[in-house]
């Protein structure tokens, strides 16, 4: 994901209701933070915990190596956005974008909010059989 920031930063945030799989998850890549969400106020609900990793390099490392484990199209291609948006970001010295890596990158900011639209997933859900 990217964030909705001034200046997109991507974000992994891997998302279950089992708080030792997210646990787990932290202690495997060595990073991130988690969050937790109590559902209390709604009925048949669980609490949801979210490991969040921040950082261009982070999220760089992180997504080459669980790259080959996607298995969904949808999420596949938000890897190789994501890895193209983070090469972009990388490796500049201190100098500024240029013009044309300033405007590939807010065009995959645009095709990564399509892909994580929820219309989007639910469309995506509801045609996989």
């Amino acid at each position: 994901t990217l964030s909705n920031r001034k200046k997109p930063r991507p974000i992994i945030t891997i998302t279950n209701s089992e708080k030792t799989i997210i646990n787990k998850a932290q202690e495997l890549l060595a990073t991130g933070y988690i969050i937790t969400d109590h559902r209390e106020e709604r009925e048949n609900s669980a609490d949801s915990y979210a490991l969040a990793i921040h950082g261009v390099a982070r999220v760089q490392s992180i997504l080459r190596k669980l790259a080959p484990y996607f298995v969904s199209d949808r999420k596949k291609r938000l890897c190789e956005l994501l890895l193209e948006f983070c090469n972009l970001a990388t490796n500049r010295y201190g100098m500024k974008r240029t013009p044309k890596e300033k405007l590939l990158q807010d065009e995959i900011f645009v095709q990564v909010k399509i892909l994580n639209a929820r219309i989007h997933r639910k469309v995506n859900h509801d045609s996989a059989v």
